[in-house]
């Protein structure tokens, strides 16, 4: 008798929730033309104070933050995240400290 193994469900892109937060305009179009030609459900923001807005009224899979916005840090958004989702237990951060040199943050807030 042979068992039959069943496979997990593949998760189709248009299912994921992502959102994007940077000032700079630029940066969020490429973001956008990179996730939307993949079919990817993706939500821009301009600032801090627009992401915390977004994340009071909608849910997200995965949010890409910029460190340093306008308004208020990055991290402080990704904790509001991580209040209203507690089951989030690590975020990654990649910055960009210069042309040749790019870093990335882990935190383990668990």
């Amino acid at each position: 008798m042979t068992e039959s193994v069943s496979t997990p469900p593949r998760i189709r892109p248009e299912n994921i929730k992502i959102l994007c937060v940077d000032s700079d305009g630029a940066f969020l179009e490429v973001l956008e033309r990179v996730f939307k030609f993949r079919a990817y459900n993706t939500t821009l923001r301009k600032n801090g104070q627009e992401a915390l807005d977004e994340i009071d009224k909608n849910t997200y899979d995965i949010i890409l933050c910029d460190l340093n916005l306008s308004d208020m840090s990055g991290i402080d958004v990704l904790e509001h995240f991580k209040n209203l989702s507690p089951e989030i237990h690590k975020s990654i951060f990649i910055r960009r400290l210069g042309d040749e040199t790019i870093n990335s943050t882990f935190i383990d807030r668990s």
